[in-house]
């Protein structure tokens, strides 16, 4: 009977071991961690605002139109971020951490724009056009010069490791500022606003008889 079972110094050859993975990733991450946070804490803060609270800023003359307005703002401005993204410019991994940390000033501006909701602080339209406008440029800009830029911080052979890896950092502030602003807003909606949306399908379907 035949043994399909490889020897184990050819496993070993071609399987490296999980202590020898997590330690290539540890050297990389070393060489790249500023990047790594930068690129994350850019997503997180984005999804902890877009499109979740930006869709509940209201506006008596536009309407339902205008969270629309908000989000198509947000979608051109980043476009031109990504597009600045490729100008040649040299970043500290420090200086890129920075400026991502300090767009979490564009929390309290939107939840200004939005609290309270008979009167919010910040109830003139174009506040919220304004600040969509930057936090696109910025999203798009810091987002994508740190994925650009941090493979040129090791070695070539290193490079698509690195892309790895700063592709981890990226999943991970999608989804933490997703987590963030789903539960920000259950604790924070009531509960007629959380199921608004499936209130107003029911109340059509109702009404229609469909």
């Amino acid at each position: 009977m035949c043994d399909l079972t490889a020897p184990k110094s050819e496993m070993r050859q071609s399987w490296p071991g999980f202590r020898d993975i997590i330690l290539h990733r540890y050297v990389v991450s070393r060489v790249i961690w500023t990047y790594m946070l930068s690129i994350a804490v850019t997503y997180s803060i984005t999804l902890c605002l877009f499109p979740g609270l930006e869709s509940e800023i209201k506006n008596a003359t536009l309407g339902e139109w205008f969270p629309i307005l908000i989000m198509a703002t947000f979608n051109m401005s980043d476009f031109v971020g990504k597009i600045l993204a490729a100008l040649p410019y040299d970043w500290s991994g420090g200086r890129l951490l920075f400026f991502s940390c300090l767009r979490v000033v564009f929390i309290p501006l939107f939840v200004m724009c939005v609290y309270p909701a008979s009167a919010p602080t910040l109830s003139h339209p174009a506040w919220p056009c304004l600040f969509s406008l930057l936090m696109g440029v910025t999203n798009g800009y810091f987002g994508s010069v740190p994925m650009i830029q941090a493979a040129g911080k090791v070695p070539p052979e290193q490079r698509e490791l690195a892309g790895n890896t700063m592709t981890v950092s990226y999943m991970t502030g999608l989804m933490v500022g997703s987590s963030v602003a789903y539960a920000a807003y259950s604790f924070a909606a009531p509960a007629p606003a959380r199921f608004s949306t499936f209130n107003a399908h029911a109340s059509y379907t109702n009404n229609t008889g469909f």
